[in-house]
């Protein structure tokens, strides 16, 4: 295989994203490891997939650290942290993807339904941001992609879905912060609000309703997500701080 040219601006960054052994997080990997990066694999209990995944990734001819970790655990994250820094030796971008996904109505959340929720969404991506900081700090560089949800922005209800909104509007608030905070330090915060995914809450059931519901006809995919990613860490989006892109095909405009 060819080696991708020293000029391509992804080539031998490290990249982390989390909850990346399937769906968006999969597609989010293999697009930056195309594009050159050394990537990190992380997932909680979907072993064979990331290890397939792993696969594909030395056959691109790239470096690749696959690490089990459930990132609604502090010092498991610390860990994901770190055994990429121990790897490589820097971290340029964490994208956090992870994240459980339920719908089912307020009052018939359980109260580990509710706890569970809010750690997997919201208690993991500031464990991210808690570790990797003082990195990012050091280097004088560094960016936090946060992938959040449909509306996650507003303050519009979603039906069925009370704790991961809540969850996910909370990362959007926690993004724009680091974005303030942090951006004198060269380092960047933004999220991507996915729509209606293949693959993703948007099942069968709910098909139909949904192509006629959204403007382009159609649902989104993967790599809508994992290109917007690129944009936003490629030189092109390096403006971009605090930022929020919807990525819902006009849905809820």
């Amino acid at each position: 295989m060819e080696p991708m040219p020293s000029a391509n601006f992804l080539w031998d960054q490290v990249c982390i994203v989390t909850g990346s052994a399937r769906g968006i997080g999969k597609e989010i990997v293999l697009t930056l490891a195309r594009q050159g990066a050394r990537v990190v694999i992380n997932y909680r209990t979907s072993e064979a997939a990331a290890l397939a995944l792993s696969g594909q990734i030395h056959d691109l001819g790239r470096e690749c650290l696959t690490v089990r970790a459930d990132v609604s655990r502090p010092e498991e994250t610390q860990r994901l942290i770190e055994e990429t820094f121990h790897r490589w030796g820097r971290i340029d971008l964490l994208v956090h993807n992870a994240g459980p996904f339920a719908l089912k109505s307020l009052a018939d959340t359980s109260i580990e339904e509710w706890q569970e929720l809010i750690a997997g969404n919201l208690h993991s991506a500031f464990y991210c941001a808690k570790y990797a900081l003082p990195l990012l700090r050091e280097q004088g560089r560094g960016h936090l992609i946060f992938i959040g949800s449909i509306k996650a922005d507003s303050l519009r209800a979603r039906h069925h879905a009370c704790p991961y909104g809540i969850a996910k509007t909370g990362i959007v608030l926690m993004a724009k912060t680091l974005a303030r905070e942090e951006g004198h330090h060269g380092i960047r915060a933004n999220v991507i609000n996915p729509g209606a995914i293949e693959g993703g809450w948007a099942t069968e059931a709910r098909r139909e309703w949904l192509l006629n519901q959204i403007p382009l006809g159609r649902l989104g995919t993967p790599a809508d997500i994992a290109g917007a990613v690129l944009f936003l860490h490629s030189p092109q989006g390096s403006y971009c701080n605090g930022a929020v892109i919807n990525l819902d095909g006009g849905l809820w405009l």
